[in-house]
Formats: structure tokens, C-alpha cells, sequence
């Protein structure tokens, strides 16, 4: 078996770091747009890259553990509406400490106790819009 090149190796990297960079990139400027409309305070830009490198991290984390309890618990639940409610509370009950830890950890950071659960909503929805998996197809017989 042939070991791959130098130049594959440092090509692959930097595809995979341009990558990661959009998708941090995207998830800052979307955390932004969402301070700004909520009036949230931050003192740096650093400080809230930071938030946002942690939220990410912790979000995906919090994405592994709710993703296997949606699967369960979703499908079995009738009606679109009932289905994506029950989807947006799981992911809702997780984000909104993973907020709350951050924020506590973060002086630089000011966010009040209601505009973390606005926030933590806000952030659930857009994902869960986003994604738009239905679940009442996977019930039906093909």
C-alpha cells in the first residue's frame, strides 16, 4: 500500500479547515445578528468568538445525546405540529442550560435569565426549521 503524499495530506487539511472555518463563520455572524436583535451586551468580538466556539462544541455534543431521544420518542407522536413541538422542547430543554452555563462563565457576556430562553428558542427553531425532518412518513406503510 502506497503512504499518501505530503501535498494530500496538507491539501485535505486545509479543505477541512476551510470547512470548519465556513461552518464557524456562518454560526458567528448568525450569533450576531441574533445579539444585536436581542439587545444582548458583549465587551470584545474575542469574547464572543470564544461563546461561540464553546457553544458549538457543547452543541454538538447536546446534538448527539437529543438527536437518539427524537428518534424514539418523535416517531411515535401523531401530527406534524405535535411532532415538531415535542422536537424543538427536547432540543429547548438542553440548549437553554448549555446557555446558561456559558453565560455564567463568561462575564464579558451579559445576557438576562428571559433573553437566554429567547435565545435558546430562537437557536432550536432555526435548526429544527432548518432540518425539516418528518416524521409521520416513517409510520406509514410504502
Amino acid at each position: 500500500m502506497r503512504k499518501p503524499s505530503l501535498s494530500i495530506i496538507i491539501g485535505i487539511s486545509l479543505l477541512l479547515s476551510l470547512v470548519f472555518g465556513f461552518f464557524f463563520a456562518v454560526y458567528y455572524f448568525g450569533i450576531i445578528s441574533l445579539f444585536y436583535l436581542l439587545g444582548i451586551e458583549y465587551d470584545s468580538l474575542w469574547a464572543l468568538a470564544w461563546f461561540v466556539l464553546f457553544f458549538v462544541i457543547g452543541s454538538f455534543i447536546i446534538e448527539m445525546i437529543t438527536k437518539g431521544m427524537i428518534n424514539t420518542i418523535v416517531p411515535k407522536i401523531n401530527g406534524y405540529p405535535l411532532q415538531k413541538t415535542a422536537e424543538i422542547t427536547i432540543q429547548f430543554l438542553f440548549v437553554f442550560p448549555l446557555i446558561h452555563v456559558l453565560e455564567k462563565n463568561f462575564t464579558t457576556i451579559t445576557i438576562p435569565i428571559i433573553t437566554q430562553a429567547a435565545l435558546a428558542f430562537l437557536i432550536v427553531t432555526i435548526e429544527t426549521l432548518l432540518t425539516n425532518k418528518d416524521f409521520t412518513k416513517k409510520n406509514k406503510p410504502s
